[in-house]
């Protein structure tokens, strides 16, 4: 297609030169293929992909440690529960039962806590039994904690007696100080 020119600039605005082109269809390409929508999309994509290769590769590595755990200065729990008083004042009785998998007898201290440890929602009176034998009372020390002989299947038995809401705490942890 040839331009008759009415004048020499009209040809020059009506057909682009090659390297105006070549510039225009660059831009459009641009345009069309990274607009923020897309580059966000790939952006994200490729984090993603990243962030699943970053996490098999650690749950590999993870997978071949097999060094012993370091002692934290906290003594494995093996049991913990909380016990609410009944709604009425009256004396109820809950129970609870819990399996241990690796058998450790004479292996563990159960405590009790009375409350929140804070000097509220306390029980007036407490009696707990561990595999039928009473092991803690509201009449004992509130700090002591008792030696209890661990087994495979275990039974706890809490007689309460306090205002709703009312509760004792009921912990069993490790303690590798005793002979197993």
């Amino acid at each position: 297609m040839e331009c008759e020119p009415v004048a020499k600039s009209d040809c020059a605005r009506r057909r682009p030169s090659g390297l105006r082109a070549g510039r225009a269809v660059m831009l459009g390409f641009i345009k069309y293929h990274f607009d923020a929508g897309h580059y966000m999309k790939e952006l994200y994509w490729t984090a993603g992909l990243c962030l699943l290769a970053t996490t098999l590769l650690t749950a590999q590595e993870a997978g071949k440690d097999h060094s012993p755990q370091s002692f934290t200065g906290h003594p494995p729990v093996l049991y913990m529960q909380v016990f609410i008083a009944c709604p009425s004042d009256a004396p109820c009785t809950k129970t609870d039962g819990f399996r241990v998998d690796a058998r450790s007898n004479g292996c563990c201290i159960l405590t009790v806590t009375n409350g929140d440890g804070r000097g509220t929602d306390e029980v007036r009176h407490y009696e707990v039994f561990f595999n039928g034998e009473r092991v803690a009372s509201a009449d004992d020390s509130p700090s002591a904690g008792r030696t209890v002989k661990v087994l495979r299947r275990n039974k706890l038995r809490v007689i309460l007696t306090g205002k709703p809401h009312s509760k004792i705490w009921v912990q069993i942890v490790y303690d590798p100080r005793q002979p197993s």
